[in-house]
């Protein structure tokens, strides 16, 4: 037998394996970055850290999944998801007189759809605060940030930059007074994505992975906000909760990742491609 033939077939199905065993234990030194990180803002706030099994879901994830343009997108862009989004660790802790849950959600694409510059893991930082039962808001740059949503203009300066999309604009002007206003403008840089008012929840969902400080920063700028929307403006004049609404937690919480089986497609992709390169190199040793 022709030894660059033997060359050839022993390495076309080594190769493969080298190059996922090097993203695993890039995989592994992200996961531990991330879960140092989260555990100085435990340290940072006095909270507490908590890793699977323990519940590290975001609260919000019963109205909003993780990585919501993925995981709801069609059947050929979510090929090129490895695995569906897990929650590694999440963090509780009271902050000004209220309980507070910062979870990161983590989701690994196929090498080959990861963008130039663009890591194939993926994370989510998602901050959640308990506020009164409400309809939706929605503060964020002037685009759609749902389907159907009524959209109103902030009254101050941001207005260039920032929308606020409803669906219920008669809450929202009670809500959105000069005071709440001039709350997120002053604190708008410690923001950065889109603030949502839901199901009995005020919370943020960023990219990446932030450090404990700014995600502190974040959090005081929810609670500020908070703290300057008038009881009446709630539908049952109630006074924002201290604690995480216990309505959420009676039930069991709705799957957060529609990704089917996406290790199935992973497998047979891969599969695929070894058994291509292995007939590449084959028929290149035999020509030679």
């Amino acid at each position: 037998m022709n030894p660059l033939l033997v060359v050839v077939l022993v390495l076309c199905p080594v190769i493969p394996l080298l190059v996922l065993r090097v993203q695993a234990r890039g995989l592994r030194r992200d996961r531990r970055r991330h879960h140092d990180e989260m555990a100085r803002l435990a340290t940072l706030t006095g909270g507490r850290l908590s890793t699977p099994p323990a519940d590290t879901a975001p609260w919000s994830a019963r109205f909003r999944p993780a990585f919501e343009s993925i995981v709801t997108a069609g059947p050929l862009a979510r090929m090129t998801v490895f695995s569906p989004p897990e929650y590694p660790h999440a963090t509780d802790f009271v902050r000004h007189g209220r309980s507070v849950r910062v979870s990161e959600a983590m989701l690994v694409k196929q090498r080959f759809a990861a963008s130039r510059g663009d890591s194939h893991v993926r994370w989510e930082c998602r901050i959640d605060v308990p506020a009164p039962t409400s309809p939706r808001i929605e503060i964020g740059p002037n685009r759609s940030a749902a389907p159907h949503p009524e959209k109103l203009r902030l009254p101050s300066e941001l207005t260039r930059h920032l929308g606020v999309e409803t669906t219920d604009p008669r809450f929202a002007s009670l809500v959105l007074t000069p005071e709440a206003v001039d709350a997120l403008v002053r604190t708008w840089e410690h923001l950065p994505g889109v603030v949502r008012l839901e199901g009995g929840l005020l919370f943020l969902v960023t990219e990446g992975g932030p450090t404990a400080e700014r995600v502190l920063a974040a959090v005081d700028a929810l609670i500020a906000f908070l703290g300057r929307v008038p009881t009446h403006a709630w539908p049952h004049g109630e006074q924002t909760p201290a604690g995480p609404p216990a309505a959420l937690f009676d039930a069991e919480p709705p799957r957060s990742d529609p990704l089917a089986r996406p290790r199935v497609t992973t497998v047979v992709l891969v599969s695929a491609g070894v058994f291509l390169l292995t007939v590449f190199c084959v028929v290149l040793a035999v020509s030679l």
